[in-house]
């Protein structure tokens, strides 16, 4: 069974590395608001791998004039376990991303609309999925 994941947040942080057999690993930080009353942002590590660095760096200079923008991503949540100096393991939450794209630049509309017309897509797309 599949654990599949769409966040809709903001630009935080991105890298781009390469493995020694040369496949581009682009890592995104994406920050969500969190309703949470000790936190303002909730951030989520958003792994892209790829095997065509052509494609990964396009990615990577498309994300260079988009940060803090408002991104969609769709992909697979996976858990990688990570043992901390104490012993402790910890499962650690990862989004290994299929799909990105700018909704919109910081300069662009207000996020209000662009997250409604958003919610109206889905809105439709799952009322056509369930006829």
């Amino acid at each position: 069974m599949i654990a599949r994941v769409i966040l809709v947040g903001y630009l935080a942080e991105k890298s781009l590395t390469y493995t020694e057999s040369g496949t581009c690993i682009l890592k995104l930080t994406v920050k969500t608001k969190s309703k949470l009353k000790d936190k303002k942002y909730l951030y989520h590590k958003v792994i892209f791998l790829d095997p065509t660095a052509e494609r990964a760096i396009k990615y990577d200079e498309l994300l260079e004039s988009a940060n803090s923008s408002l991104v969609y991503i769709e992909g697979r949540l996976e858990y990688r376990t990570t043992t901390e100096e104490n012993g402790t393991k910890r499962k650690i939450p990862e989004i290994w991303a299929e799909k990105i794209k700018i909704i919109e630049n910081k300069s662009q509309n207000s996020e209000k609309k662009v997250l409604n017309s958003f919610e109206k897509t889905v809105d439709e797309f799952l009322e056509n999925t369930e006829k």
